[in-house]
């Protein structure tokens, strides 16, 4: 005869109501990349690195830095970054980690192009430049990921209310997730579809309040890898919301993965900007 605290239990998940939209926590789901042993030596064998903290290694208009802005409490890590120059103007990056699992974000090693907030001057001579003056943005890029733990890979995007774009101005995070391994959804707001694919945009509201900023997360339902990305339509659709403004300045590009524990290698085989002001930008 079944157990009636059994079978009581089991009416209640039959019963039971599902959470509302704004409630749920949604975790895209991704297969495991490949163990990587040594991911630092593959990394070395490919392009020059560096191993310290908050190295910085520039190629043309990019360069990539090695952050490690949560590290606190943490000794027994690594984290090397890498770049190099391709023929046409692109270039060739990587990154490679080994970090204790923890259940916070540890480091985001990163390729950046523009004027980051937390940098003296720009990189790019195309950034800053306000929204509204952009014609054509969009990203050609080939990555590929190989490790373990828990990690994600996103195009980051910073808006500021100014061309200066000091810290203290940043308005607007935006996020698109190339590739997400366990990093979890929060506050969701939408399910939509931009250039095909399906997205989950969430504004993360507990990472926005410690911010002091807006952040806006487009979590990808399936990974994306290699090929050319327009970026104009995750802009669009926020301004037909109200959520951001076109007099805004897109400040800075960053490609980077999120670590929250494991070992691993992103390899950034290409990576070029496209951006292309109006005809009218500044006049």
């Amino acid at each position: 005869m079944m157990n009636i605290a059994l079978l009581s239990a089991l009416v209640a998940m039959v019963t039971a109501k599902p959470l509302p939209p704004h409630l749920a926590t949604k975790t895209p789901m991704v297969k495991s990349a490949i163990d990587s042993s040594d991911p630092l030596s593959v990394l070395e064998s490919q392009i020059p690195i560096l191993r310290t903290d908050w190295a910085r290694m520039e190629a043309g208009h990019y360069y990539v830095h090695n952050n490690v802005w949560n590290k606190a409490g943490v000794s027994r890590y690594f984290q090397a970054v890498g770049i190099k120059k391709l023929p046409d103007g692109a270039i060739s990056a990587g990154w490679a980690w080994r970090w204790p699992a923890k259940n916070r974000v540890m480091a985001f090693p990163e390729l950046v192009m523009g004027k980051s907030p937390w940098a003296a001057a720009s990189s790019h001579p195309k950034l800053p430049s306000q929204l509204g003056d952009i014609e054509r943005f969009a990203v050609d890029l080939d990555l590929e990921h190989e490790g373990w733990g828990v990690r994600g890979t996103a195009l980051q995007i910073l808006l500021t209310d100014d061309s200066l774009a000091h810290s203290n101005r940043i308005r607007h995070e935006l996020l698109i997730w190339l590739r997400n391994d366990g990093i979890p959804v929060k506050g969701w707001m939408a399910d939509l579809e931009i250039g095909g694919a399906k997205y989950t945009l969430a504004d993360d509201p507990d990472r926005g309040l410690d911010l002091k900023w807006n952040v806006f997360s487009f979590f990808r339902a399936e990974s994306f890898a290699k090929g050319s990305m327009d970026l104009m339509p995750f802009f669009d659709y926020l301004v037909k919301k109200g959520l951001i403004d076109r007099k805004e300045w897109v400040a800075s590009v960053h490609l980077g993965t999120e670590i929250r524990g494991g070992s691993g290698l992103t390899r950034v085989k290409r990576f070029k900007l496209d951006l292309v002001p109006r005809p009218y930008a500044g006049h």
